[in-house]
């Protein structure tokens, strides 16, 4: 049987490990469209987001993209409770394609604007 110390630090050591391997397993940093939309003050600065896209308007540089979770839990982009506005300058990206794309949360006409500084196409 292990004395208390010892249990304190195999509980400690075990704990650290287990912090560690959850940072390691952990995505790069990004955010779903969800948590930016429901919380928006609290991602100032640059950020980066994954979602999918439901909506592209190339003649006015924009685009509508979706939580991951929601599109997979219905497989389609029309049942969406959220959807975030995509400024792209760049090639725009289609229907139903997973992006994650990095860049500042702006504002339009008072309404949120998200403006993409980088998008790549994500893996399924």
């Amino acid at each position: 049987m292990l004395r208390p110390s010892r249990l304190f630090i195999s509980l400690f050591i075990f704990a650290s490990l287990a912090s560690l391997a959850l940072a390691i397993g952990a995505d790069s940093g990004s955010i779903s469209v969800r948590d930016l939309m429901q919380n928006v003050a609290q991602y100032p600065g640059n950020v980066q987001i994954e979602g999918v896209v439901a909506q592209v308007y190339p003649e006015n540089q924009l685009l509508g993209l979706i939580d991951r979770k929601e599109y997979a839990e219905c497989n389609s982009v029309t049942c969406a409770k959220l959807i975030l506005p995509v400024s792209w300058t760049g090639n725009m990206p289609k229907l139903k394609e997973q992006l994650l794309i990095k860049g500042v949360v702006g504002e339009d006409k008072g309404k949120m604007l998200f403006v993409a500084e980088n998008l790549e196409k994500l893996k399924k």
